[in-house]
């Protein structure tokens, strides 16, 4: 098992780690085989914040240098892509995370699943090659959070549609994230934690198998 280092920021807010903290942690942990890599911004909005895409590139090229072997990561929404890409950055992965399942706290009869695809094809005009891209599947809902009311958990049937819509458009993912296995008070409550049966579809099964195959 390999870790996925969370030093990053979100949306236009500060980074986890400032510059020397984050090239101190780069040089304790770059060469550590149970790092797979670091992630490095959240959702970067750069319609608000323009001069974040310098930042994600310093890092990056940071531990391009110093972490060899290890990749650098950020998870893109449905904002302009065009500055963070791999290109302009230098990241090697990044996510997108269109959540289908939304509208309600209840689950509905149906997911937009056409989300994902809207998504990837922004991706694909901003240059993003497919092979670079790290699907982001819905494992939550916001029924029992404190903030946002307008995701549901998916039912097991709609994520096995979710699942094959992202294995249809990006067949052979380097990563794959599921967001998110623990809940997020304000932002994501019930989660993959929560789902395993009883009073929640059972996605953890879904999961264990799909990751089992891959093996």
């Amino acid at each position: 098992m390999q870790a996925l280092m969370w030093v990053g920021n979100f949306h236009c807010d500060d980074f986890t780690l400032d510059y020397d903290a984050f090239t101190r942690a780069v040089r304790t942990y770059g060469r550590d085989p149970r790092v797979y890599g670091w992630y490095l911004s959240d959702e970067p909005n750069t319609s608000e914040c323009p001069e974040i895409a310098e930042e994600i590139e310093r890092r990056a090229d940071y531990i391009a240098e110093h972490a060899p072997g290890q990749i650098s990561f950020i998870s893109l929404t449905d904002w302009p892509m065009g500055p963070v890409t791999p290109q302009k950055v230098n990241v090697d992965i990044v996510g997108l995370d269109p959540y289908p399942c939304r509208g309600a706290v209840e689950p509905k009869k149906k997911c937009d699943i056409g989300a994902i695809d809207r998504m990837v094809r922004m991706a694909d005009r901003a240059g993003i090659a497919r092979e670079r891209v790290a699907p982001v599947l819905q494992a939550f809902g916001q029924e029992c959070s404190s903030g946002d009311k307008q995701y549901w958990l998916p039912t097991e049937d709609q994520f096995r549609a979710l699942l094959r819509r992202w294995d249809r458009l990006v067949p052979a993912p380097r990563l794959e994230i599921t967001y998110t296995w623990g809940k997020q008070d304000e932002w994501a409550c019930p989660t993959l934690a929560d789902a395993s049966g009883g009073e929640h579809p059972d996605l953890q099964s879904i999961m264990k198998a799909r990751n089992t195959g891959r093996s």
